[in-house]
């Protein structure tokens, strides 16, 4: 029994043995395959430039960037931000411009009391081996605010993807454009980057949440520091129709004043349609914001529905019963009211109507301001047609939550319903007529 005991010990222990054994091979040949692979990269290839699509390279890319700027106004106190930064540029670009971890700081001084950073264009080069990519370039533009003013920053960031490291270099204008324009000419050489502390690139996974955020994020940032920047970042048609100029738009933005910076978007929709994507994201406030996105963060922006209507709201809109029509209609009043849009609010009421009681636009927005939250949430109680004209009774709530204090109306305390009764006309090309029951 003993001798048989010893005998299975024996086979355990040379089993064992093999699989280290094999287990080995297997690791030396796979890192062998990653020095074959690497030996057989070229040391200059001619790539080809191709814009970035992949999400999650984008915003990991963005970030890298992003990070840079926060060593350098050294916004971590728990780090050596000039440590930080200098162990992530890029080796080659420190020896060309003489940088040192004790001046780098001095260096880019003109970013040290930088805002917020937004990645605006990505191209990409990626050295294959072996059918892996070996190394990867990301050519940049981006912009960085800096105490309201803003300034176009070019970078390149490389990537040494058997490494998992990564350095950062800055370019000029010219040296971006010349790039972008005529790529298939430009040389570039392999490299290897060693891990340092700050330099390890990850993977970044990216949810439609993570690109609506992104995108709000970015608009908002935008908005806080230079106005004219965020007025660019609206769909040019939507721009025209809504605004007009940039100092409507200005105006827009003062009236919301009481709210600026404090929007989160609540809710959000995902459209993808074949040469776009579209974000639609809505805030506490009930404000929209539709982003499309042909590109990751190259987005043309709208702030409403009804100022262009939107494919799905057309599809909702035809499929729907009259009712569905009419409330959807008012919807889109009260969306008016909501973005402080009293002038195409206005556009929309009765003439009969308004020469009874609003001859103007200011008695109209004088009444609405008194008898109307800041920000409405409306529920439709009940619903009724007489002839070609539908009537809606409605209950109107604060959507902010008391957020927006207006102690006439209970906001920030109470919270009144106010009732409001519609009176709705449809009328072809998805036009209404509008009037209300005044008190």
């Amino acid at each position: 029994m003993k001798k048989l005991k010893f005998i299975i010990i024996i086979v355990i222990i040379i089993i064992l043995i093999l699989v280290v054994i094999f287990l080995k091979k297997q690791n030396n040949l796979e890192s062998e395959d990653n020095i074959i692979a690497a030996r057989d990269v070229p040391e200059t290839q001619k790539i080809p430039l191709e814009k970035e699509e992949s999400v999650g390279t984008y915003l990991l890319i963005d970030e890298i960037v992003n990070n840079f700027f926060l060593y350098i106004s050294e916004n971590d106190e728990n780090i050596n931000n000039s440590e930080a930064a200098y162990s992530v540029l890029d080796e080659e670009y420190i020896s060309q411009n003489s940088i040192t971890k004790d001046n780098i700081l001095s260096f880019f001084e003109e970013y040290r009391d930088f805002n917020s950073y937004s990645t605006k264009n990505m191209y990409n080069k990626k050295i294959t081996a072996s059918e892996a990519v070996a190394n990867a370039f990301y050519y940049i533009k981006g912009v960085i605010r800096i105490n309201g003013e803003i300034k176009d920053v070019y970078s390149i960031v490389k990537e040494d993807v058997f490494n998992q490291t990564y350095s950062i270099q800055f370019i000029d204008e010219e040296e971006f454009n010349t790039t972008v324009e005529d790529s298939d000419n430009v040389d570039i050489e392999k490299f290897e980057i060693k891990n340092k502390e700050y330099n390890q690139v990850y993977i970044k996974t990216a949810t439609n949440y993570d690109i609506c955020l992104k995108h709000m994020e970015d608009y908002k940032n935008a908005l806080a520091n230079n106005v004219e920047e965020a007025y660019e970042r609206l769909d040019e048609e939507y721009k025209e129709k809504r605004f007009g100029s940039l100092e409507n738009f200005e105006k827009y933005r003062q009236e919301k004043q009481e709210t600026f910076g404090k929007e989160n978007f609540v809710q959000y929709l995902v459209n993808d349609y074949d040469t776009y994507k579209q974000y639609v994201c809505k805030d506490q406030y009930g404000n929209l914001y539709i982003f499309e996105e042909t590109y990751p963060m190259e987005y043309s922006l709208k702030l409403d529905t009804y100022t262009i209507m939107t494919d799905k709201f057309k599809q909702e809109y035809d499929n729907g019963s009259n009712q569905t029509k009419v409330q959807m209609n008012i919807d889109k009043f009260i969306l008016m009211i909501n973005n402080q849009d009293y002038e195409t609010a206005y556009d929309v009421l009765d003439t009969n109507f308004k020469n009874n009681y609003f001859k103007t636009l200011e008695e109209f927005e004088e009444y609405i301001k008194t008898n109307m939250y800041r920000y409405n949430d409306i529920e439709f109680t009940n619903f009724d047609v007489k002839g070609n004209v539908y009537t809606c009774s409605t209950n109107l709530t604060d959507l902010s939550n008391g957020k927006y204090i207006d102690e006439t109306k209970g906001t920030g305390g109470s919270g009144y319903i106010l009732n409001w009764n519609f009176l709705v006309q449809l009328q072809d090309d998805y036009q209404f007529i509008l009037s209300f029951e005044v008190k």
